[in-house]
Parts: C-alpha cells; sequence; structure tokens
C-alpha cells in the first residue's frame, strides 16, 4: 500500500502503453489463476477514488478490505475505507458496503491547509496506505487486539508524510488513533518537504506486540536525497513503544517493466511464508511512464518477488527471485495481462499477522487505472497465483 493522491489529481499525459520488447517468459514456481475478488470502484456515484487495497482474512469466508479514499465529492482528501467481503455457498465472494474506519485528526483543515501552510498534527489532513496486524497491543494504559498502521500528513499534498498507528478491539473499530507518529518525518525541518516516512507495511513477529515494521522512507528532496525501503522492528506490547533504528533492503535480483534490473525497492506491500522461511513482496516496477503535465506518474506494472528469510535476518547474503508481473501488456516476467494503462499500489491477502493465507498460493488486491480516468476512475482488482509445492 501507497501514498500519491494529491499529486496524481490531474494526468494529462496523452501517453499509455509503450511497446516492449518481449523477451522470453520467466521461468517462476508460481503461476497465476485467475480473479478472486470482484473488481469494484468507489461505492458513492461522483468525483470519488478507492485504491491501495490491504485485505486481511481474518477467518474462512471473511475478508476486511481497507482502501484509501476520498469522502467528499471531488474533494482529494485521504481516509481509510472499510468493506466487509463474504463468501457465498458458491465460492464466490460478495462485497458488502462502505464505512469510514479512519479519518484525518482535523476535519475541517480543507478549508485553510494548503501546501505550504499546515495544519495541527501530523495526520490532520489525509490518513491513507492502511495495513491492519493482530496482536496484544499497550497503548495509553489500555490493551488492544488489533492495530492500523497508515500515512498521515498534515499538508494539503503529499509531502511532510509520517507514520501513525490507531489501535481497536475488532477489525471494523472503532479505532483510537495515537496522537504521535510511530515512525515522524524524518527528512530535516525546513521546507520544501520531502514526501518522508510513507505507505507502511506490518508483519507480526511473536503473535503479540512485536512486528517487522516496512516503510518507504523518502528524503528525495532533503539535504542528501535518499528514497529507500526501510525495515523497523516495532515492539508495542510494553506501555512504552519500542522503535528500532531502520535497515534498509536492497533490491538484486528484481526487474522492471520490460526485463531490465530494477535498482529501486519501494511502494511495496509485504508478506511472510512461515513454512517455506520465505518474504514475498508487491511492488511497483521502474521505469515509470515519463512525466504528465501535473503530478507524479503512476507506473506500468507491478512485480510479486520472493526473498529467502535468512537474507532479511542478516544471517546470509542473497538476492529477489521475481515471480511475476501485473501489467497491462506481456513484458516477459510472467505476466498478467491488465489492458489497463496504470497498474498500481497493490498489496497481498494476508493473515491478520502478515502471512500469506494459504502455502498453496497467493492473492494480489491491485489498482488500475487509464491515464484519462487516472484518479477518478480507479479500480480494484484481486488476483490469485499457485505456488509450486516443492518451491523453497
Amino acid at each position: 500500500m501507497t501514498k500519491l493522491v494529491f499529486l496524481l489529481a490531474i494526468l494529462t499525459s496523452c501517453e499509455t502503453v509503450p511497446s516492449v520488447k518481449r523477451g522470453p517468459t520467466l521461468s517462476s514456481p508460481m503461476t497465476w489463476r485467475g480473479p478472486t475478488l470482484p473488481g469494484f470502484g468507489p461505492e458513492p456515484a461522483g468525483d470519488f477514488y478507492r485504491y491501495a487495497p490491504a485485505i486481511v482474512e481474518t477467518q474462512p469466508g471473511l475478508r476486511h478490505v481497507y482502501l484509501c479514499g476520498n469522502v467528499e465529492n471531488g474533494v482529494i482528501r485521504d481516509h481509510v475505507v472499510h468493506r466487509v467481503a463474504t463468501r457465498s455457498a458458491d465460492g464466490t465472494w460478495v462485497l458488502g458496503p462502505e464505512d469510514i474506519v479512519l479519518g484525518p485528526s482535523d476535519e475541517a483543515a480543507s478549508a485553510t491547509t494548503t501546501a505550504s501552510a499546515g495544519c495541527g498534527g501530523f495526520d490532520c489532513y489525509h490518513t491513507c496506505d492502511p495495513e491492519l496486524l493482530a496482536g496484544s497491543f499497550q497503548w495509553d494504559g489500555a490493551s488492544f487486539e488489533y492495530a492500523l498502521f497508515y500515512t498521515g500528513n498534515d499538508f494539503a499534498g503529499s509531502t511532510h508524510n509520517a507514520i501513525g498507528v490507531a489501535f481497536a478491539h475488532s477489525p471494523e473499530g472503532p479505532f483510537v488513533r495515537a496522537t504521535t507518529p510511530l515512525v515522524p518525518y524524518g527528512c530535516g525541518d525546513k521546507a520544501p518537504w520531502s514526501d518522508g516516512m510513507m505507505q507502511p507495511s506490518v508483519v507480526s513477529i511473536d503473535g503479540a506486540g512485536r512486528f517487522f515494521l516496512f516503510t518507504r522512507n523518502d528524503c528525495g528532496r532533503a539535504a542528501v536525497p535518499s528514497v529507500r525501503e526501510a525495515l523497523y522492528v516495532v515492539d508495542l506490547s510494553q506501555a512504552t513503544a519500542s522503535v528500532s533504528a531502520p535497515t534498509y533492503i536492497g533490491a538484486a535480483g528484481l526487474t522492471g517493466y520490460g526485463g531490465a534490473p530494477d535498482v529501486t525497492l519501494i511502494n511495496a506491500d509485504w508478506a511472510y511464508d512461515l513454512g517455506r522461511d520465505r518474504w514475498f513482496v508487491v511492488r511497483h516496477q521502474h521505469p515509470l511512464p515519463p512525466p504528465p503535465t501535473t503530478g507524479n506518474p503512476l507506473p506500468y506494472s507491478v512485480q510479486v518477488a520472493t526473498l529467502e528469510g535468512a537474507v532479511i535476518r542478516g544471517e546470509s547474503p542473497g538476492s529477489w527471485q521475481p515471480l511475476g508481473d501485473i501489467a497491462p501488456a506481456d513484458d516477459g516476467g510472467n505476466t498478467w495481462v491488465t489492458h489497463a494503462d496504470r497498474n498500481h499500489n497493490a498489496g497481498f491477502v494476508r493473515d491478520p499477522l502478515g502471512h500469506l493465507v494459504e502455502a498453496a498460493g497467493l492473492e494480489v488486491g491491485y489498482t488500475s487505472c487509464d491515464v484519462a480516468t487516472a484518479l477518478y476512475g480507479r479500480t480494484v482488482h484481486t488476483i490469485a497465483a499457485d505456488l509450486r509445492a516443492s518451491f523453497r
């Protein structure tokens, strides 16, 4: 799950999908199977957007879907939208109605906040990139069974982001917001602001209050520019939160749209497979399209890749193994072809601890759109894939 809504408000580029020199199809232990949840867009009619799905299967036949979206027609201000999906007797999934489980801490801020004059509170303007985790969490003298992580900011734009957390006793909420960020904006205290800390992805370590927190740390406009995928070890099982210093994860082995090496790992969602001791990531591929007249480009495609657990633990060197791409056209990367100009902001279907739901395969929720309808024309899809039983 990502935080690009404001910058992508208006895409006027006429560039759609380039021709790709297709190489031999990637030999992969993963085979795309087909859609699972029904595709959907915003529930209201009008200028609304929904994207960046985070899907949690809390029990067989029951899933909670969290999205980034706006709630006022034509107003670009991110909230966390929630829907419940239930599986019917014939195996099909049915989506329930929307509700808003978390919004900006200052709902009145849109009247006065600009890209250069912020509101009060780190998450007073946007709340996006949701990710739910089950465990045993302590906050402000109370215990909670669920934590919802998100990107928050205090400007009418996508800059000056920090990682927030809110707590609840059930996946539906109500959620109690922590008023200070778990990972604050860390790119210096002077404008122009960088994007900052964003797009959290969390995986439990102990089934309780300790977990891995992956984020995009983007100080692209800071004195020393950097854009990297960071890993924190966090403990919320005690009265005082503990957050480690970040370590940074390399991109060796990843490939971009068209098959060339991709040196950038960002905009990622993570899941763990305990039986294989493997990490799985779904992330934006590069190169990105040319910048549009207004805003930043959305990627053509996303990629699923895997890494041995020992590498993340620092026990051995290693590189990523690409498994498959979700792309507008066949790029030779074991591709699920969408025929949509842009495919982006993806996340795995996971169990409440951040693991794959089953060892036999995985599911990916992703967002698609065309350049002409890049904001309000977004649709969310879920695609399943099988993993070879002998795959280690």
